[in-house]
């Protein structure tokens, strides 16, 4: 009787799962209404297994309330099982009988327990352990025998020794089997939810978004799916567009499209740009963004469309521009180049007159090569792709082969120039070809007290702080007495202190065997290393 019993309940129970499915599935676990419905169908089940008791003497009965109540109290919560508990005991004091007390007591103690182990499980997932699950079916069933001792006289030893051992374990084991299903079937709720939430936030991100999104299968160009603004954007709908490959809208190759397909496949890079074609014919521009999404059997692609027609087209005008200005620039370049070489054949010229003092000689002479090495750089630049930028080592190396001859010791030694090629921004390299220019010219004037096979050496280098370091070296001691070198105060050494101040950097003059001067400077972005003129010339350009 006990074993039918039982197998009544837990199939009233099992009824009961399908029916909490729905109400889970529309209603939140926290919603009033839940409560209420989830409680009263407990309780419904509880009166339906009361109503077919097993009889054990007038006014005593038994049936599967225990686990009832306790899964109430244990899935639905406090006020689940108040709900439910409180149908039960109106229901129990209706039969009346001897065993009213103990019925009683056997309900209270059943929901009683299943919110204790309700509130346990809320906070640590390990009572959700069949274990923890048969401890719960122990403890509500070992209560519910005990609670029979409030049945007159020995009614209640009676029942424990008649029905006892079948009770503690049949019950225990059906509560188990019971509470893993309900479990298991509050966990698939919770992940349908997970799963349909997540696919409202990635549809939301797919199809709410202005850019357009194409889903494509990468091995033949399929088109899978479309959001709005590629309807939007291609003009065809997105039941035309699934029907298209990635050669309908593509102008490239289909080659090419399959490779750039793969190497989005394979991770390898992420971004192309093409031109598209739109329902009405015309083409556009476009940046495509292709992400790999990984799907059990295959791979896709979730390819972002950016229209760059318009960058396209600015980009085309800015080089019309740059162009332009290249050419000014190489034009302007080219003129000063000529009219520097002009200044300094006048200058030649007047040099050629004997009648000129010595001093006037030396100053004309020592003008001209500065307007050598100025034309000098120009020459440079207009040789160069890149109009901003002087490779100043080979500045140095032009200036070391032809400035001798210009000075008059053609049978000197020379100069040799040390450094990897670096590159200088114009207005640093025009002050410091004329400051290494004046050091040389100055220098050089002074050549017939020294030795015929003296040799001087530039050493050009940046270092790890990022300083450009230029060393004038004498290996062998020649031109450690040349007056530049010393505090005599002149126009050669105003002039390299002047320029030195428009790069920010700091000239030591070092008369000592092997060293003969040095110039450090730091490139900045700032505008501390342009000339008079450049700046000058920025205030004309904010006048205008």
């Amino acid at each position: 009787m006990i074993i039918l019993d039982l197998t009544h309940n837990v199939a009233l129970l099992l009824a009961l799962t399908v029916a909490y499915e729905q109400i889970h599935t529309r209603l939140k676990q926290n919603n009033p209404v839940y409560v209420l419905i989830t409680g009263v169908l407990f309780g419904i089940v509880t009166l339906a297994g009361m109503m077919t008791p097993m009889v054990f003497a007038p006014g005593v009965i038994y049936d599967g309330r225990s686990i009832v109540l306790s899964a109430a109290g244990y899935i639905g919560g406090p006020f689940v099982a108040f709900i439910a508990a409180s149908m039960a005991v109106l229901f129990r004091v209706y039969l009346g009988g001897a065993g009213v007390l103990a019925g009683v007591l056997t309900i209270i103690e059943s929901a009683l327990l299943g919110v204790v182990f309700f509130l346990l499980r809320n906070r640590n997932p390990v009572w959700k352990r069949p274990l923890n699950l048969w401890v719960l079916g122990i403890a509500v069933h070992a209560l519910m025998l005990l609670s029979q001792l409030a049945l007159p006289g020995s009614l209640g030893m009676s029942v424990i020794g008649s029905i006892g051992i079948w009770i503690m374990l049949l019950y225990p084991v059906a509560l188990v089997l019971i509470l893993l299903v309900f479990i298991n079937q509050q966990d698939l709720i919770r992940t349908k939810e997970s799963l349909d939430t997540r696919e409202t936030w990635y549809r939301s991100l797919f199809e709410d978004t202005f850019a357009p999104r194409l889903i494509v299968s990468p091995e033949d160009g399929q088109i899978l799916d479309a959001n709005t603004a590629a309807e939007r954007f291609y003009g065809w709908s997105r039941e035309e567009l699934c029907t298209m490959r990635a050669r309908d809208i593509n102008t490239i190759s289909e080659e090419e499209i399959r490779k750039e397909m793969r190497t989005a496949a394979e991770n390898q890079r992420n971004y192309f740009e093409s031109r598209h074609r739109l329902k009405d014919g015309t083409l556009r521009d476009v940046a495509v963004f292709s992400s790999v999404v990984q799907l059990r059997d295959r791979k896709i692609l979730n390819s972002v469309i950016i229209d760059i027609t318009e960058q396209k087209e600015v980009e085309t005008r800015l080089m019309h521009v740059l162009r332009q200005k290249d050419s000014l620039l190489q034009e302007v370049h080219h003129r000063v180049r000529n009219n520097l070489a002009l200044v300094s054949s006048l200058l030649d010229f007047q040099l050629e007159d004997m009648s000129i003092p010595k001093e006037e000689y030396v100053a004309l002479k020592i003008t001209a090569n500065r307007v050598q090495a100025l034309s000098m750089i120009h020459n440079l630049l207009y040789q160069n792709d890149d109009l901003s930028l002087l490779n100043f080592t080979q500045f140095l190396r032009v200036l070391a082969e032809t400035l001798p001859g210009s000075c008059g010791v053609g049978d000197f030694a020379g100069i040799r120039v040390d450094g990897s090629d670096i590159l200088l921004d114009v207005h640093y390299a025009m002050p410091l070809g004329l400051m290494v220019n004046e050091l040389l010219v100055n220098l050089l004037g002074d050549f017939g007290k020294v030795d015929k096979k003296a040799q001087l050496v530039l050493d050009f280098h940046r270092n790890t702080d990022n300083q450009y370091i230029i060393t004038l070296l004498d290996e062998d001691g020649d031109f450690a007495s040349a007056p530049l070198l010393y505090g005599q105060q002149n126009l050669s050494r105003e002039l390299v202190a002047h320029l030195s101040g428009q790069i920010n950097g700091k000239i030591d003059y070092l008369p000592e065997k092997g060293t003969l001067a040095r110039i450090c400077f730091a490139v900045t972005g700032g505008e501390s290393g342009l000339s008079r003129v450049e700046h000058g010339y920025r205030e004309v350009i904010d006048e205008d």
